[in-house]
């Protein structure tokens, strides 16, 4: 027989003696520890509580689109799915069952693999495992993106088993809930996939592969339907979610210490180089191992530095699961090479992690914890939830407006906790609307009959982004179709007006093609100017995109005062936004509705379109094109 990766996972994970005794007690101990912190670490038992936070506000709105029976990639299109609140732990009576019966049966998978993987592993290998599961905490992500490769190793070392069909399913089985819950994870899942059924065909376990092949989708519709999604949303789920994934990368990066980078790299290039050289002996074994765990690195890559800040601890994870895994694609050879590969991966793992500090698993204390809330006679959980919400609502003092209402640009706890009705845009968080498809999506949804009666509105954004760029499309419907009503606190309440719900039509007034880096003249007319602005990128910044991320773009805009320059973001500019008069808080939008010429609105002479750094990532020409809102003239308001 060929010496396969499964057959090199099976030596190689065999304990060097046989153990016996105390050890062989202590192996079994340390193991049942082991599984049992997996499947806590997964089943929130003891769930959060919503918070009014930044990310707190989106994890609340995935549970209460689901509660309210919104459809995803169609009322709700994010990187979450319905299934969100096994990612984000957040509790909400509606949706605790499917968090509870999706984390279980992902719980499940996730044991079954690592039994089979780590049944007869060494102390000193359980003991690393246990580390760094157990005893400190991996990031959600790194969690749900594990799973998908120990499917595979599993399927790989499984191929010659009696029992393998019914392993391969059950196995298999949660690869069609994780797309559902986070779609970061589709890649990974699909990748792996497909090296699980290439690597069986190429064994001749044709059911095998077949099973392993056809489980995933079968789950994927059985878990969208149960979460009350109709089938024929589903296509436009991935769809609409494409546009979020393609646009993250530019739209949310940010810098970060090129250290940690470093780091993660050499302890790739560490893990690539113990697999090239004692991997698997048949080439196409070797082949399936090196891009499994290359696929995973990559993703790790994306997901932790796009977005440099803690989101690096993912990064951290990916770069020790790397080095707890190595054992079961490579040969017991090339020791020292296997101490430097282990090395720079706990290196890495270390180093990213002290920067962000170290999180402790509370996992298992949190059993006991969760079962006592979940089984008292009166549901703890449930008392939590109406206080947590009582709080945030006084916290919020959003008032109670007839019909329904949404609220821009982000922070949708405010709005949840309210006694209003939520009616919810597309893309809840504005600064997620960054590509024009998405801003289209959410100025459909302003102007529908369906639409919100009342929008409560804080202007700003993050990133010091140009408050205007987030949702663009949607600022000349705001004017035009919404007129103010009160200021209460942070916001501003806006009420849909009887004689105006189209969109405005707005007229071109000017074009120009400028250089990057070049001043670019913004006509001086009455009224509001949207600008739009159709920046490219080179090849090679195509390139940069797909493998890390861009340079940042920024705007200058010039006002008699001076000038001040934002962050912006090239799919948002082509779908257009305002750029003079310049609006920075809420004063400015009240005084833009007033058309008030004393106002301390500030126009817009100019301005100019560069990136940060690396100028090769863009191209040279900027085409710009500018358009005017009759709508935003005094006769055209109440």
């Amino acid at each position: 027989m060929q010496h396969s990766s499964a057959d090199a996972t099976s030596e190689h994970s065999d304990p060097q003696p046989v153990a016996t005794g105390w050890r062989r007690t202590a192996q079994r101990l340390l193991l049942g520890l082991l599984l049992l912190s997996v499947a806590a670490s997964i089943v929130p038992l003891k769930p959060d509580m919503p918070d009014r936070s930044l990310d707190g506000s989106w994890a609340w709105s995935m549970n209460q689109a689901v509660a309210q029976h919104l459809v995803f990639g169609r009322d709700i299109v994010f990187t979450f799915g319905p299934y969100a609140s096994i990612y984000t732990r957040t509790y909400h009576p509606a949706t605790d069952a499917l968090m509870l019966g999706g984390s279980g049966v992902l719980a499940v998978g996730f044991v079954l693999a690592f039994f089979l993987l780590l049944r007869s592993a060494g102390l000193l290998q359980l003991l690393a495992w246990f580390v760094a599961i157990a005893v400190l905490s991996l990031t959600m992500d790194a969690i749900l993106l594990v799973y998908p490769v120990l499917v595979a190793l599993c399927c790989w070392r499984l191929s010659n088993c009696r029992r393998s069909a019914l392993l391969a399913a059950l196995l298999c089985f949660p690869l069609g809930l994780l797309p559902l819950v986070k779609t970061s994870t589709i890649p990974l899942c699909a990748g792996s996939l497909a090296l699980i059924v290439g690597y069986l065909l190429w064994e001749r376990k044709w059911m095998f592969a077949a099973i392993a092949a056809v489980t995933p989708p079968v789950s994927l519709v059985m878990w969208w339907r149960l979460a009350g999604q109709p089938l024929d949303a589903l296509p436009a789920y991935f769809i609409n979610v494409a546009s979020i994934i393609s646009g993250y990368t530019e739209a949310m990066a940010k810098s970060g210490p090129m250290y940690e980078i470093v780091l993660y790299l050499l302890a790739g290039a560490g893990a690539a180089a113990l697999i090239l050289i004692a991997g698997p002996r048949p080439r196409f074994a070797r082949a399936c191992a090196f891009v499994l765990l290359g696929l995973f690195f990559f993703i790790g890559l994306k997901g932790g530095f796009v977005r440099h800040d803690s989101h690096a601890r993912l990064a951290a994870g990916t770069a020790i699961l790397i080095v707890l895994l190595l054992p079961f694609v490579t040969v017991p050879s090339h020791a020292a090479l296997r101490r430097v590969a282990y090395a720079l991966g706990i290196v890495a793992w270390i180093v990213i992690n002290l920067h962000y500090g170290l999180v402790v698993n509370d996992a298992l204390p949190n059993i006991a914890r969760g079962a006592w809330l979940r089984l008292r006679p009166s549901n703890g959980l449930d008392e939590q939830y109406k206080h947590t919400m009582e709080q945030i609502a006084a916290d919020g003092g959003l008032p109670v407006v007839e019909g329904s209402s949404d609220l821009y640009f982000f922070r949708q706890s405010y709005l949840i906790a309210s006694a209003n009705t939520w009616n919810p845009r597309p893309i809840i968080q504005s600064y997620s609307a960054y590509t024009d498809r998405l801003t289209a999506l959410n100025r459909a949804h302003l102007t529908s009959s369906d639409g919100p009666d009342h929008l409560f509105v804080q202007v700003g954004s993050i990133d010091g982004r140009l408050p205007t760029l987030d949702d663009g499309e949607s600022w000349p419907v705001l004017l035009a179709c919404f007129r103010p009503i009160e200021r209460k606190g942070e916001y501003i309440v806006l009420q849909r007006r009887s004689d105006q719900n189209a969109a405005p039509e707005l007229r071109t007034i000017a074009s120009a093609s400028a250089a990057m880096g070049q001043l670019i003249n913004v006509p001086d007319v009455e009224g509001v100017v949207v600008a739009r602005i159709n920046v490219r990128q080179t090849p090679l910044g195509r390139l940069a995109t797909l493998l890390f991320k861009p340079s940042c773009l920024q705007i200058t805009v010039v006002t008699q005062d001076g000038s001040r320059t934002f962050r912006t973001v090239s799919g948002v500019m082509t779908s257009g936004f305002i750029v003079s008069p310049l609006v920075q808080s809420n004063t400015d939008l009240l005084a833009l509705y007033a058309n008030d010429t004393g106002s301390p609105l500030q126009r817009v002479s100019q301005l100019r379109i560069e990136p940060t750094t690396a100028w090769w990532v863009w191209e040279h020409d900027v085409e710009v094109s500018f358009e005017v809102s009759p709508l935003s003239q005094s006769e055209s308001r109440e």
